[in-house]
């Protein structure tokens, strides 16, 4: 089973992220179980648990931690977990 987080302040997002992958995931044969977080802060706070996640979905744009600096933070416990940008923003996009 796949272990997949989604993080992003936009509860709309949110969803319809975890939707797609849940979507994905069903059609293709693989079980996953999908978290979601509203902020890098609360995804964070379960530091522990982040190695348990194969693949971490972060927007790049959240109120008080952005999505790079979440992602620093994650890299410092975990190394080998997967780390998907989603963002809305064309020059975010262009820059990565």
């Amino acid at each position: 089973m796949f272990h997949i987080a989604v993080c992003d302040d936009e509860e709309y997002f949110r969803l319809r992220v975890r939707n797609l992958i849940e979507e994905y995931m069903k059609n293709r044969g693989f079980a996953c179980q999908t978290d979601l977080f509203p902020s890098g802060k609360e995804m964070l706070e379960v530091a522990e648990s982040i190695q348990q996640y194969d693949v971490i979905f972060l927007d790049i744009s959240m109120e008080e931690m952005d999505g790079i600096e979440t992602a620093r933070r994650i890299r410092q416990v975990s190394s080998n977990v997967y780390i998907v940008f989603v963002t809305a923003y064309i020059t975010y996009a262009l820059r990565l």
